[in-house]
């Protein structure tokens, strides 16, 4: 995390990617669990303008689509929690928590149809080098 620290406090137009061993992905419909997968390999890449108070986080590995996220930068990243702004209006409450050891990301699929409402968790572990 002492990597995305130094990404995000820097002055230029840059590029990070990250590589996990795992991911697991939650499906939640009230509450109650509905669904796990788990993936043995998955990437997340961060982007930053140097003119912006805010990082781009793209998840090319999601269930049905790829999607990015803004986050606002912090000088430290130990324990960060921060609730997103997202590009697609179906999206909503999005979390993001980053500590040493994992990063999850929690947000609802919001529909007209409330019973089709879900919520995704992806908990990455398991940085690679």
């Amino acid at each position: 995390m002492q990597t995305v620290c130094s990404f995000s406090n820097g002055n230029v137009d840059s590029s990070l990617g990250f590589a996990f061993t795992n991911l697991v992905i939650e499906v939640i419909h009230d509450g109650i669990l509905l669904k796990q997968m788990t993936r043995d390999c998955s990437y997340i890449n961060i982007y930053k303008a140097a003119n912006s108070e805010l990082i781009t986080m793209e998840m090319p590995d999601n269930l049905v689509f790829n999607f990015s996220f803004h986050f606002a930068q912090s000088k430290v990243f130990e324990n960060y929690t921060h609730k997103m702004l997202a590009f697609l209006s179906s999206i909503r409450n999005i979390n993001l928590q980053l500590d040493f050891q994992k990063l999850v990301l929690y947000f609802n699929l919001s529909s007209r149809d409330k019973n089709l409402n879900v919520g995704l968790r992806h908990i990455y572990s398991g940085l690679t080098e």
